[in-house]
This record gives structure tokens, C-alpha cells and sequence, in this order.
């Protein structure tokens, strides 16, 4: 679990007899730890909903940083031949 991970909508998706069942999670809660999600099992499926830092930052590219370095490395370099 990240800090983008939201700790109270954790859905476990698990299959038993042949039958899917989920299960929502919150892991701020004392209740969880007598819940029969606590353990892990073979093939559960963890999904973890992010939080609105992450959904906010994947609006906006990553890699504009390298972008604004390679462009400003670029312009240095034609300011020095032309000058």
C-alpha cells in the first residue's frame, strides 16, 4: 500500500465453491481484523482505490520536467553558438 492508496475502499475480490464474492475493506476500522478478509488467500484479487492526490497528479504529464530540462539544455546550447 502507497500513500496514494485509499485505506477505507479496499475491495477483495475472492472466489469460493466455484462462486465470486467481494468484500469492501476499510482498514481505519478495528472491525477488520476480525474479518474473514484479514488473511489473504490463493487468487484473491486486492484492489485499492486512489486517494485524490493521485487523481489529481494523473491529470498532468509526469514527464514535464524532462521536457522543460531538455528544452532548456537546447536553448543554452543555441544561445552559446549564437552568441
Amino acid at each position: 500500500m502507497t500513500i496514494y492508496g485509499q485505506r477505507n475502499n479496499i475491495i477483495v475480490l475472492r472466489e469460493i465453491d466455484g462462486k465470486k464474492e467481494h468484500e469492501v475493506i476499510d482498514l481505519t476500522s478495528i472491525k477488520f481484523l476480525d474479518s474473514d478478509y484479514y488473511y489473504l488467500k490463493q487468487n484473491d484479487v486486492v484492489y485499492v482505490s486512489p486517494n485524490s492526490a493521485q487523481i489529481q497528479s494523473s491529470k498532468f504529464n509526469r514527464n514535464a520536467t524532462v521536457y522543460v530540462s531538455v528544452a532548456s539544455l537546447l536553448l543554452s546550447v543555441l544561445v552559446l553558438v549564437f552568441k
